[in-house]
This record gives structure tokens, sequence and C-alpha cells, in this order.
């Protein structure tokens, strides 16, 4: 095993060591089953200024996010937990990551909500600020809401689009899951709002208030 000390870290492509001449088209597939975690506005905001040639474009030039209230109870275990061995052990959820991958279809499940998107993105224009929105899902079935299942759809323009939503199992994306530390029992009819968080690289969700 190479020791941390001895690898060196990967240099960004440049113009004349890398590429001849900048480029018309930028191809990439960096996205994560939450699209961002893989730095995917950082390495495209890097590609506009350093890579790309005037008029150029990015593919995928755009993304959105999808979203919806999900009913889980084993998916929702799958990271947060209260007492194990005699323990508890809920002081460990803190430490639960904002999201986790899962092909939904395969877990019992219900959906709770209708599909929402809730993100947009331009990869060609660049919007890499931090973002809070608030979304307010309508409950359509009654149960226990234990968080979102989100997934992202990706346009490559002349109304060519990719999703990575359950009902496409062909693709190498799972979705991703983002549970709450106590589910909300939810009525048909109901309101829950749910503040989504962007950064850099991470999309969260959290109930408001």
């Amino acid at each position: 095993m190479v020791p941390m000390n001895k690898i060196k870290a990967l240099k960004p492509i440049t113009i004349g060591d890398h590429l001849p001449q900048k480029a018309d088209i930028i191809v990439a597939e960096i996205f994560d089953s939450g699209l961002l975690g893989e730095q995917a506005l950082s390495t495209f905001a890097h590609a506009r200024e350093h890579l790309l040639a005037s008029g150029g474009k990015i593919l995928p030039g755009k993304a959105s996010v999808q979203a919806r209230l999900i009913n889980s109870d084993l998916l929702h275990k799958e990271v947060v937990t209260t007492r194990c061995a005699g323990f508890d052990v809920s002081e460990l959820n803190a430490l639960t990551p904002s999201y986790y991958q899962a092909r939904v279809n395969v877990h019992e499940h219900s959906y709770l909500s209708d599909s929402e998107t809730v993100l947009y993105f331009d990869f060609n224009s660049g919007n890499e600020d931090n973002r809070q929105v608030t979304q307010t899902f309508v409950c359509t079935e009654e149960g226990l809401c234990h968080g979102v299942a989100f997934w992202f759809t990706l346009d490559f323009g002349s109304h060519i689009t990719m999703s990575t939503g359950p009902e496409n199992t062909w693709n190498c994306w799972m979705q991703a899951v983002s549970t709450f530390e106590e589910p909300v029992a939810l009525r048909k009819g109901d309101t829950l709002d749910v503040v989504v968080n962007q950064t850099i690289n991470r999309i969260s969700f959290s109930l408001a208030g």
C-alpha cells in the first residue's frame, strides 16, 4: 500500500499539457446518485473558465432534481437507529449522512406525495452558489413519512433527457434517500414543508421549522 503522503494530487486538465486547444464540446459524467457528490459543479466551473471555447457547450447542459415523500420503515432503519445490544445509541444519528443510495423499488415502500421538481441547474451558465429553498409537499396517502427519495434528470438539449428515477433500472445510478430522524404521521391532504439545502457538492433535505 502506498503511504498517503506519497500519493500525488491530481492536476487539473490544462490547455497545452492535456489538450492542444480549447474544446467546442465537453461531455462529462461526474454525477453520484445525489447529483453533486462527485464535485460536478466545481468541475464544470473550471471547464467553463479554462477548457471551453467561446460559444462551446457542456453536455449534459442542464439538470433538475425530483423528490417525493416516502414511507419505508426498512429504508429508514438503514441509517437511523435507537438501541443496539441494550444500549441507547441514538446519539450516533448525528453522524447520519445527508443521503444514501438505494434502489427504492426493491425495498418495501409507498410514496406519500407526487414527484416535485425542487432544484434546477444550468451547467453552461453556472449556478454554483449555495441555495436553500422550501418545498411544500401535498400528502396523497395516509402514512408515516420517513424521509424523501430523490433523483435527477439530465437534459442534453433537443428534448433529449435521461432520468435516474426508480422506473429506470437499466442505468448505473440508484436513487438517493434522505431520512428524517423521527417519522412524521401524515393524512391525505396534509401539507409538509421540507427545506432543500444545496451546497457546492451536496443536496440535503430537512423538516422545516
